[in-house]
């Protein structure tokens, strides 16, 4: 006791002294500071616990789709089995001489998009689904849990075994659709969906964390997976000891396994869809793409490794039509080559006239026109000649909404080339699938409107059927290639070949070397994804989800800070007579807000602390209702994403540090305000004379009720009233907005003004197409049940045009780094 008295008599020699002293003394009041700043700590750092909780889930989901993927390399055309077993002999040798301890691996794989078909059975009838087909015969190579492939059956991911209803053992169709080497946009570019099908067993199911998890895209939920053998999926495509992907599989953190492939990735000509070819009696050289036009690129290339060696370009398109006379001209010639040249004196061989000699080369819009043509025009009645105009019809060089449109162009013969040289060679014009490929003009089956009649194929009138036999697709007409790029080039390139004299095998090896090596991989399709580190890029969320959250709870912050204010201002009170005897002895404003915010900031600190480290449940409790939130109106893997763990450190001082400021910056403004009044006022506290009040307002006695009781106390207490009233506005003003969400329109959703402007279904095509699905022929080939084919007839349908980019609606909550783009055509738009 006697310590105790001394201590308490000892001088104090600073304010932080006096504050501290205070403390101990005031402990009581002090503690309601303490509460309420760890209120305002649970909050704010609960809510950016909630961000670091769904990034977690969002990495974990993103990382469980890919296995041990990290990077990926991808072709939008399948390339040889050669290729994949290149690249990987080049990438172990470079990764034991780079990266030794590394391991890493890179493991061949088809991957591509079908639908799985249950079929019509009894007591049910047939249902499909959008897959993933994924060939791979050692799944566990991946990373994935799943040992091994069967080499005849399916293994379906459980949730899509789910959704159509199959058990081991039931048959499944596999369907896929079949693409066109050719861009579908281009006039023979194939739009009619054709598909390809297989009749499979299920042999087993893939439970959920497994490769039934797998997608190439970490930003929309896998749509399932059907796993096959290699072998299996190489006969469903018909793709023989083709792959179109290779998985390098190994630690995610490791960079240079990434680099390593990066170097390693040579493709060839052939692997890049490329062709470089000697024609059959060795005169000259070719270079093709089974795509049928150069991209760009291929097209840049070419010009400086070609050029220089004597090689020319060339565009070839088709005329639907080639007559004189005008359009009442009666002799025409359907469905022939035109070829776009530099020179008449051309490596394949020379336009020459009849006598040997060389054609000039035309100009503008001036034509080079084959003796056959001109004679087979002659025999029907009119007769062209050098200078005569001539007329051609040919298709645009893009489809519009898919479907082909002619158009006439108009020219002037600027010559008349003998059958010899150029004017005979079929190899001019590269292959086209149901075209180049068929032995007669009756057998043609383009993906363009055809029309028959037109042909002669019947003697003694079958002209163009014995033109075909005896000259193939060779041309009929020239011009120059300028004005043949500007009938028929397109954004997909504007060179169907380039040609050079013949070279040595050694020149011609160096030479696809030298191209292969310039060609860009990606700008033919050959792309390396990153998906790893993609993934985590996703992964961090569409929105900043902490401060989302922080945003969403700022009005329990306020309500917090509201009555952090009132318990300060009951400390106040409490202590009014020393506040003012401070005043009273000279202590300056200032000073009294300065002791007063010490005072306050030891509780405030010390409830930072318990609040940070209370704060994870608060967030446990924010995810578990909004998983249940999630799951009930979006559904997903919402027990993923929305599961607990434990925030980083950063993140918690960050919250702690935000709410210290908080609470600090609300009271010192409240100190400053305690500080600035009168001495005398604040020995009595908040006493004041009723003579501010109207005389109605004044006491006379005793109150005569309950409510002039409650009016006397609210008035007597203005600001801690006012305080009350904010933070019960606020709790009504939070739960009528939460609840808010809760709301669902029962209005008519197939009305024009309803949130999905009337809409109430949306199909996808695995590929461009221009078939309407609402055609009962078509719905048919699209393999659709009797409940899909009745919607279908019933519905009014859009055709709509999108890229393959990330879904970045609000249920995706993976952040999109290439968002989906549509295209909309004026019908759509001109509904509104």
């Amino acid at each position: 006791m006697k310590t105790s008295q001394q201590s308490s008599s000892q001088p104090i020699r600073s304010v932080r002294s006096f504050a501290m002293r205070c403390v101990w003394q005031w402990l009581p009041q002090l503690l309601a500071l303490a509460g309420t700043a760890s209120v305002i700590a649970i909050v704010i750092s609960g809510s950016l616990g909630v961000g670091d909780s769904i990034q977690q889930g969002l990495r974990q989901m993103a990382n469980q789709r890919l296995g041990g993927i990290i990077t990926a390399v991808i072709g939008s055309e399948p390339f040889g089995k050669q290729f994949s077993e290149r690249l990987n002999e080049s990438f172990q040798q470079r990764l034991d001489i780079d990266s030794a301890g590394c391991e890493a691996e890179l493991v061949p794989a088809i991957v591509v998009e079908l639908t799985v078909e249950r079929p019509a059975g009894v007591g049910h009838s047939r249902g499909s689904a959008i897959a993933t087909l994924l060939g791979c015969d050692q799944p566990s190579a991946l990373r994935f849990d799943t040992a091994t492939t069967k080499q005849t059956g399916v293994q379906l991911s459980q949730r899509l075994a789910d959704l159509l209803e199959l058990k081991v053992g039931d048959p499944v169709v596999l369907r896929v659709n079949e693409r066109s080497a050719v861009p579908s946009d281009l006039p023979l570019g194939s739009r009619q969906g054709s598909s390809r099908s297989r009749r499979v067993i299920l042999t087993a199911t893939l439970p959920t964390g497994s490769v039934g998890d797998f997608s190439l895209s970490a930003t929309e939920p896998p749509a399932g997976v059907a796993l096959v053998s290699l072998a299996l999926a190489e006969e469903i495509l018909d793709w023989s000891d083709k792959r179109n992907g290779v998985f390098l599989v190994g630690d995610a953190g490791n960079q240079s396994c990434d680099i390593i492939l990066k170097q390693c990735l040579k493709p060839s000509l052939a692997d890049l869809g490329l062709s470089l070819m000697r024609d059959p009696d060795g005169r000259w050289i070719s270079l093709t793409s089974r795509r049928m036009v150069l991209e760009q690129t291929v097209d840049a290339a070419a010009q400086d490794a070609m050029a220089d060696l004597g090689g020319v370009p060339s565009l070839v398109f088709l005329a639907n039509e080639i007559y004189g006379g005008g359009e009442s001209a009666t002799a025409r010639v359907p469905y022939s080559t035109v070829l776009g040249i530099q020179s008449t004196s051309h490596p394949v061989g020379d336009l020459v006239d009849k006598n040997g000699k060389l054609l000039p080369m035309p100009v503008g819009d001036e034509v080079v026109i084959s003796s056959w043509l001109a004679d087979d025009l002659a025999a029907q009645g009119s007769p062209v000649s050098v200078g005569d105009e001539i007329s051609f019809r040919s298709f645009i060089p893009e489809t519009i909404h898919g479907s082909v449109t002619e158009t006439v162009h108009n020219c002037r013969v600027a010559g008349i080339a003998a059958m010899s040289g150029l004017a005979k060679s079929q190899n001019v014009v590269p292959t086209v699938e149901g075209v180049t490929d068929e032995e007669s003009i009756t057998d043609w089956d383009p993906p363009f409107p055809f029309e028959r009649e037109r042909v002669r194929t019947t003697p003694p009138h079958d002209e163009d059927d014995r033109y075909w036999k005896q000259y193939g697709s060779t041309p009929k007409m020239f011009m120059p290639l300028k004005r043949a790029r500007e009938i028929a080039g397109s954004r997909f390139g504007e060179t169907t070949a380039w040609h050079l004299p013949s070279l040595t095998q050694e020149k011609l090896n160096d030479l696809a070397v030298s191209l292969a090596a310039a060609v860009p991989p990606q700008s033919v399709g050959l792309v390396i994804r990153p998906l790893a580190a993609r993934a985590n890029a996703a992964a961090k969320g569409s929105t900043p989800f902490g401060i989302l959250f922080l945003a969403l709870s700022s009005f329990l912050v306020v309500a917090a800070i509201i009555l952090l204010w009132l318990c300060f201002g009951l400390l106040v009170s409490s202590q009014h007579r020393t506040l003012g005897v401070l005043a009273a002895i000279g202590w300056c404003p200032r000073r009294i807000a300065k002791m007063l915010a010490m005072v306050a900031g030891v509780p405030i600190c010390l409830g930072v602390l318990v609040g940070t480290f209370l704060s994870p449940l608060w967030s446990e409790v924010l995810l578990v209702q909004l998983g249940a939130a999630w799951s009930k109106g979006v559904g997903g893997e919402a027990a993923t994403i929305f599961t607990m763990v434990l925030p980083h450190v950063t993140t918690l001082f960050f919250g702690a540090t935000m709410t210290v400021c908080i609470a600090m910056a609300a009271v010192y403004t409240a100190a400053l305000r305690t500080g600035a009044q009168p001495p005398l006022r604040l020995f009595y506290g908040s006493i004041m004379s009723f003579s501010r009040f109207p005389f109605w307002f004044r006491p006379l006695g005793a109150v005569s009720s309950l409510v002039g009781l409650a009016g006397r106390n609210v008035l007597r207490r203005p600001g801690r009233s006012l305080s009350v009233v904010l933070m019960v506005c606020l709790a009504e003003f939070l739960i009528v907005f939460v609840s808010g969400f809760e709301l669902v329109d029962s209005g008519d959703w197939l009305k024009q003004n309803s949130p999905t402007g009337g809409w109430t279904h949306v199909a996808k095509f695995a590929n461009p197409t221009s078939l309407n699905p609402s055609i009962p022929s078509v719905s048919e080939r699209l393999s659709l049940n009797a409940n899909q084919c009745e919607l279908l007839e019933q519905a009014t349908i859009a055709l709509l045009r999108s890229n393959q980019g990330d879904d970045a609606n609000c249920s995706n909550l993976f952040a999109t780094r290439n968002p989906r783009v549509v295209g909309l055509p004026d019908s759509f738009v001109n509904r509104g």
